[in-house]
């Protein structure tokens, strides 16, 4: 696995259990940190580096090593 995995917004609101729409109000009110990398116009993305998630919410950023990476789960 890559030392600093890219968490996309999809992982998060998978893990949260939250609407994609929902994440930018959760990002402004600082319920999940500010996104690494972000872009986009009407395909608006928003990139994390598993270091930032981990320093907001450690066991956020373990339930996204089992997502990226179901093969740990089977050890």
């Amino acid at each position: 696995m890559i030392d600093d995995p890219i968490v996309h917004s999809q992982h998060l609101t998978a893990i949260l259990e939250i609407d994609r729409r929902r994440l930018p109000d959760r990002i402004q009110k600082g319920r999940v940190p500010n996104p690494d990398i972000s872009g986009g116009g009407m395909k608006q993305f928003r990139l994390w580096k598993l270091s930032t998630i981990r320093a907001w919410n450690p066991e956020i950023a373990d339930r996204v090593v089992l997502l990226l990476n179901p093969a740990e789960t089977a050890k």
